[in-house]
C-alpha cells in the first residue's frame, strides 16, 4: 500500500509549550523513517508533507502505536488542532474506529504540508502513514486479522501453561500462567482491542493506566519466572544478587508510577528490559555451576541459547523504545515478537522441567517398586524362618517338659520348669503374632457369644481363681472369636503378671446403652515393675525398667491395640491410686 508521504522533518519543543505559530518557522530536522526520541519531557512536533501528485480528495493519516497519549493535528490554514487522537482521547476523535488512530482530511493540492504534535509520557516512537481515504478500510481489515492471529496463539500459550500448572501446582508455574494473561491483556491494549470494544465500559485514562502497568507487571512477571528458575540450578551469589535487584528496579518503577513519575517509571522499566536481556545470557554461562550439576533441568547448551535468542529481541524491542538506536516500523511490533518468542521459550523450559519431572517420578516409582519387591520377598523368608523356629523352639520346650514330668514328677522343680516352658511358649507366640500383624492378618466376623468368649479365655488362664468377672451381658458379638480371645487373653495375662502376687484382677464386660459397644475393663493393682508409662504402652517391645527381672517380650499389648483397631475398636490406659485400668471397646 503505497505512503503519499514524501518528506518528514521533526522539532522538538523542550518547553511543551510552543504554538504551532511559533513552532511552523522553526528549523526542522529530516527525518528519514518514524519519530525515535525515546522517554523525554518534551513536545515533539512532526512536519509531513503529502506527495504532489495525488491530485486532491480525503487522505487517511494513520498514526501508530496506539499507546501515545495525546496527538494533534495541525494545517496552515488552521492555528489550532484540528483534531486530538491518542488513548487518553476518546475513539469517537478517530475519522473511524480502528485499532490505531487516525484522522481523515480534505486534502488539497495547495496546502501539502500537515503538522502533528506529540505529548505523551510513553516512549516517543511514533510512525505516520497517509493514505487515500478508501483504502483505510483495507488496511484496517488486515490489522484485525494479524493481530487476532496473535491474540490467538498467545491465547493458546496462556491455555498451556493452565495445564501445566493443573499437572504441578508449582510456583514457577503459577508465575508461567500470570505472565501469560499479562502478555494477552498487553498485546489486547497494544494492538488496541480493549480501547476499541470497550467505549463507554473503560474511560481512556483508565486504559492507558492499565496499560502501564501491565507493561511493568509483565516484566516483573518474566523475571521472576526467570529469578525462580535459576535457583533450582542453585546460582552463584553474584547472578543471583544481579537477578533480584533487577527486579527490585522494576517494583521501583512500579511505585514511581504509582505515586505519579510516569515517565520516569516506563522509562525504568524500559532499561531493566534492555538490562534483564544480557544478564540472562551472563548467568546462563557464568553464573550456573555446571559442572556441579549432574542431572540438570535443561541443557547448558539449550538454555544458553534461549537466553542468546531472547536477548537478541530483547535488545531489538527495548533500544529503539529508548531512543539508543534508531527504529524502523518494524521495531514498534517487536515488543509482540518479543512476547511470543519469550513465551515460547518459557514454555519450553516448563516443559524441560515437567519431562525431567515425570523421569525423577517414574525413577523413583521404579525404585520403590523395587524396595517393595525386595521388602516383600525378606518379608517372606523371615516367615519361613520364623516359622521354622517357633516349630524347632516349640518341639524342644515339648520334650523339655515331657522330660521334666517323667523324671521329677510334681515336684517343685518339675513345676518351676514348666513354669519357664510356658513363659517361653508365650514369648514365641507373641513373636508370631508381631509377625503376621506386620505380614497382613485375615479375619473372618461372626456372631459369637459375649458370655461364652469371656468365660472361654479365663478358663485358659494358670490362675483363673484370681480374676474376678462381673457383668457380662448374655448378647452376642459380631467379631472375629480368635482375634477376641488373644487380645483378652494378652490383657489378662498381662494383668497377672504384673500385679501384685495373690491380688484379684478385676474384669468388668457392660454393654453401655448409649452406643452399639462391648466394653471390656480390666483393672489390677501396681505390682514390682510399677506402672507402664502412659505415652509409650502400647509401644512395640516397650517395657519399663522394673519389668526386666520378669519375662516376657514387650509385644503383649502392641498386639492388643493393633487387633482392637483391626476389629474397628479402641483401647486406652489409665493410672489412678496405684491401679492401672485398660479400657477395650469394640463394636457390636
Amino acid at each position: 500500500m503505497a505512503d503519499l508521504i514524501v518528506e518528514r522533518a521533526f522539532y522538538e519543543d523542550q518547553t511543551a509549550s510552543l504554538s504551532f505559530e511559533q513552532v511552523r518557522d522553526k528549523d526542522f530536522v529530516p527525518l528519514h523513517n518514524l519519530l525515535n526520541e525515546g522517554y523525554s519531557n518534551s513536545a515533539f512536533w512532526v512536519r509531513i508533507k503529502v506527495d504532489d501528485t495525488f491530485q486532491g480528495g480525503k487522505i487517511a493519516i494513520k498514526i501508530i502505536p496506539t499507546y501515545l497519549d495525546e496527538i494533534g493535528l495541525y494545517a496552515e490554514d488552521r492555528p489550532e488542532p484540528w483534531r486530538v487522537v491518542g488513548d487518553r482521547y476518546p475513539l469517537a476523535n478517530n475519522g473511524i474506529k480502528a485499532l490505531g488512530h487516525n484522522f481523515i482530511v480534505d486534502h488539497r493540492i495547495e496546502s501539502p504540508y500537515y503538522w502533528l504534535r506529540l505529548k505523551t509520557t510513553s516512549t516517543n516512537l511514533m510512525d505516520i502513514e497517509a493514505i487515500p481515504h478508501e483504502l483505510l478500510y483495507e488496511s484496517s481489515v488486515a490489522e484485525y486479522i494479524g493481530s487476532a492471529m496473535l491474540l490467538g496463539v498467545l491465547g493458546i500459550f496462556l491455555l498451556m501453561s493452565l495445564g501445566y500448572f493443573a499437572g504441578s501446582l508449582e510456583v514457577i508455574n503459577g508465575v508461567f500462567i500470570l505472565k501469560q494473561l499479562l502478555a494477552l491483556l498487553h498485546a489486547s491494549l497494544f494492538l488496541g482491542y480493549v480501547r476499541l470494544l470497550t467505549p463507554g465500559m473503560l474511560s481512556p485514562e483508565v486504559v492507558d493506566t492499565l496499560f502501564s502497568y501491565c507493561v511493568i507487571a509483565t516484566t516483573f512477571s518474566v523475571g521472576l519466572f526467570y529469578a525462580l528458575f535459576f535457583q533450582e540450578f542453585k546460582i552463584r551469589a553474584w547472578a543471583n544478587l544481579l537477578m533480584w535487584l533487577c527486579l527490585l528496579f522494576i517494583v521501583l518503577a512500579g511505585l514511581l508510577f504509582a505515586v505519579g513519575h510516569r515517565g520516569l517509571a516506563l522509562n525504568i522499566n524500559m532499561t531493566a528490559i534492555a538490562v534483564l536481556s544480557p544478564l540472562l545470557v551472563l548467568i546462563a554461562i557464568w553464573g550456573i555451576p555446571w559442572r556441579a550439576i549432574d542431572k540438570p533441568v535443561i541443557s547448558s547448551r539449550v538454555l544458553i541459547g534461549i537466553q542468546l535468542a531472547n536477548f537478541v529481541t530483547g535488545f531489538l524491542y527495548s533500544l529503539p523504545y529508548l531512543g539508543a538506536i534508531t527504529g524502523t516500523k518494524f521495531s514498534i511490533y517487536v515488543v509482540m515478537l518479543h512476547a511470543i518468542i519469550s513465551s515460547i521459550f518459557m514454555l519450553m523450559i516448563v516443559r524441560f522441567r515437567a519431562r525431567n519431572q515425570e523421569q525423577q517420578r517414574l525413577a523413583e516409582l521404579a525404585m520403590h517398586a523395587g524396595r517393595a519387591e525386595q521388602e516383600k520377598q525378606q518379608r517372606e523368608k523371615q516367615a519361613q524362618f520364623m516359622a521354622m523356629l517357633t516349630h524347632e523352639l516349640k518341639t524342644s520346650l515339648a520334650l523339655i517338659r515331657f522330660a521334666a514330668r517323667n523324671a521329677l514328677g510334681r515336684s517343685q522343680p518339675a513345676v518351676r520348669i514348666e513354669q519357664a516352658v510356658d513363659d517361653m511358649n508365650s514369648v514365641i507366640e507373641r513373636c508370631q503374632q508381631a509377625d503376621k500383624l506386620e505380614r497382613g492378618w485375615s479375619f473372618e466376623k461372626k456372631n459369637h457369644s459375649v458370655v461364652a468368649l469371656v468365660h472361654e479365655c479365663v478358663d485358659r488362664l494358670d490362675h483363673k481363681e484370681r480374676v474376678q468377672v462381673s457383668g457380662i451381658p448374655d448378647m452376642t458379638i459380631f467379631t472375629d472369636g480368635a482375634l477376641f480371645r488373644i487380645i483378652l487373653n494378652n490383657l489378662l495375662e498381662n494383668a497377672l503378671k504384673y500385679s501384685p502376687p495373690g491380688d484379684p484382677v478385676v474384669l468388668q464386660v457392660k454393654a453401655p446403652d448409649s452406643s452399639p459397644q462391648l466394653l471390656l475393663k480390666l483393672m489390677n493393682r501396681v505390682g514390682h515393675a510399677g506402672a507402664p508409662d502412659k505415652a509409650r504402652v502400647f509401644e512395640k517391645y516397650y517395657r519399663s525398667d522394673l519389668a526386666q527381672a520378669t519375662t516376657g517380650s514387650g509385644l503383649g499389648l502392641y498386639i492388643v491395640r493393633a487387633l482392637t483397631q483391626l476389629l474397628g475398636g479402641q483401647v486406652d490406659f489409665a493410672h489412678e491410686d496405684e491401679t492401672v485400668t485398660f479400657s477395650i471397646t469394640l463394636p457390636l
